[in-house]
């Protein structure tokens, strides 16, 4: 057929709606879903007036070796950085002890440890307010072979505080995943509320280092 080592391929699968029309399936959810979500929170954030300059990036290669973080990280310098994924859930018939917690249908993952990042904990407790307050449900996650960019965005300058949230996945890797729309809502939700909190005393109330 004329492939050859180390051309690209990708699997045919085709995007659809399940059940009651609130139920997605369809490939590389991990991370076509957190750049959706950037596209809603821009639109979302449009006109408004923020008390913060915010910093759009949709990186590349996070799964070997999270270098577009990596390279945007040194190009914004930020002063708190958000990483936005597709997380992995406990709700599947391959789920193994030491794996996610959090299912599909019950809100937006905040993570308070991966392997790679520890996130800032004063930040952790931000979000866990932001969420109460607007009464938005969240899952605590730990997982420990997991990594994302907020590992590499924490290293910028002098240290970044920075926390992963995820909308939860099934079959995060694998040809056809699935996702409700309820996390995917929920989760801009979470994240539009939180740009809207961080002004400029927020911010230098946070730790320089994430791993307080």
């Amino acid at each position: 057929l004329g492939i050859e080592v180390g051309d690209q391929i990708v699997p045919d699968s085709k995007f659809q709606v399940m059940g009651s029309g609130r139920t997605y399936v369809g490939k590389g959810f991990d991370d076509r879903v957190g750049c959706a979500i950037l596209i809603e929170v821009m639109r979302r954030l449009k006109g408004k007036g923020l008390p913060n300059q915010v910093f759009y990036a949709a990186t590349v290669q996070e799964e070997i070796g999270l270098r577009g973080a990596h390279t945007a990280s040194k190009v914004i310098m930020p002063d708190v950085g958000i990483a936005i994924e597709g997380g992995a859930v406990s709700d599947t018939p391959d789920s193994e002890p030491g794996g996610a917690n959090g299912k599909i249908g019950r809100g937006p993952q905040v993570f308070v440890y991966d392997v790679l990042a520890l996130p800032n904990r004063d930040l952790v407790q931000l979000v866990k307010k932001v969420a109460a307050d607007n009464k938005i449900p969240i899952q605590l996650e730990l997982i420990e072979m997991y990594g994302e960019d907020s590992a590499e965005i924490q290293k910028t300058g002098t240290g970044v505080p920075t926390i992963n949230i995820t909308v939860p996945l099934r079959y995060t890797h694998a040809h056809n995943g699935t996702m409700e729309r309820g996390d995917f809502d929920q989760t801009v939700d979470l994240i539009v509320a939180l740009v809207q909190q961080l002004d400029k005393q927020t911010v230098a109330g946070l730790t320089d280092f994430s791993s307080r």
